[in-house]
């Protein structure tokens, strides 16, 4: 599939495995560098929502057109799909945080 990064910081992180347990923590950091490659591999869009752990679901407000993938618990990837092939890694942030405070993003 082809990814794109939403920012160089998010590239780095996906690169840097360092880097992205710095920002995140070891559990998010591998995750976050585990459902990166996931999206790597995958041939479609349609693959991905058979991994149940990745629970790939649309999210809606002012977030349509944006999916969420598990990392952790309360911790998401957030990604833009554009057809079947194409998906840019956007952010990840804390499910919690973001709904009570939806300007201040990872």
């Amino acid at each position: 599939m082809d990814v794109e990064f939403g920012s160089r910081r998010l590239r780095q992180r996906y690169e840097r495995s360092a880097e992205a347990i710095r920002a995140w923590g070891p559990d998010v950091g591998r995750r976050y560098i585990q459902r990166v490659e996931a999206l790597f591999a995958a041939d479609r869009i349609q693959d991905l929502y058979q991994v149940r752990a990745f629970d790939l679901h649309p999210l809606t407000g002012d977030r349509d057109g944006q999916y969420a993938m598990r990392l952790t618990g309360q911790m998401r990837l957030i990604s833009t799909i554009d057809g079947d092939r194409h998906v840019t890694v956007e952010e990840v942030v804390d499910y919690h945080d973001w709904h009570a405070n939806p300007t201040d993003r990872v």
